[in-house]
């Protein structure tokens, strides 16, 4: 007589392996190690109002100024974050490296066509030492160059991947409620998308580089 069992997956207490049995064959299969949650990105910011930012500006004593900035010349910048947290562990402490690759989707309406023109702007703020003792939530973050917002036009999604050291550990994204349907999920996999690359700056490359610097890990050279 035959019989026909069905795969069973075992899952132990400890939540540290995955038994897989597989009956039909006769055999066991290995001991399969389940991936470990050493992340969470709990919000992505890039679409609110306090997400524009106008240039700092410093004062400087001594030096020669050919050119003296003025408050009406001050530019605008989009700033998109990640915040997240760590899950501590104390014989595994340290991360070598966690990389946020960021995405933020522009619209525009074609003067010509008068249809709506999307631009996807991508940049990668990777961070090294990453203590995941660290309790405080931290944060992750680039820059969309003044004349990219003024040509592309206003941000309508964003989104970020985050990995570490070479694991893809999660994304999260935002979208503007209005594109919700019309994006979809994932839209910053769509291959029809114009990329921009070279938009999105790290905080080391803009004047912002001062700012708040202890919200943020090292940056990775």
């Amino acid at each position: 007589m035959t019989r026909t069992f069905r795969l069973l997956a075992l899952t132990m207490i400890s939540g540290a392996s995955v038994w897989l049995p597989n009956w039909a064959a006769g055999q066991v299969a290995p001991m399969v190690p389940v991936a470990e949650k050493v992340l969470t990105v709990k919000n992505v910011f890039g679409l609110e109002s306090n997400a524009r930012l106008r240039t700092p500006v410093y004062t400087v004593n001594g030096g020669g100024k050919i050119v003296r900035s003025n408050a009406s010349g001050i530019r605008e910048w989009i700033q998109v974050v990640a915040e997240y947290n760590t899950t501590p562990d104390a014989k595994a402490r340290w991360l070598n490296q966690v990389s946020f690759q960021f995405y933020l989707l522009t619209v525009n309406e074609g003067r010509e066509s008068k249809q709506k023109e999307y631009t996807l702007f991508r940049g990668t703020a990777a961070y090294m030492d990453v203590d995941r003792n660290r309790r405080e939530a931290r944060w992750a973050t680039l820059y969309l160059r003044p004349s990219g917002l003024a040509r592309y036009g206003e941000p309508v999604a964003v989104a970020v991947e985050v990995s570490a050291d070479g694991r893809l550990l999660e994304s999260k994204s935002e979208v503007d409620r209005k594109y919700t349907e019309v994006l979809g999920k994932e839209w910053w996999k769509n291959a029809k998308l114009t990329v921009k690359d070279g938009y999105l700056l790290k905080a080391s490359d803009t004047p912002f580089s001062y700012v708040n610097y202890d919200d943020f890990e090292e940056i990775a050279q």
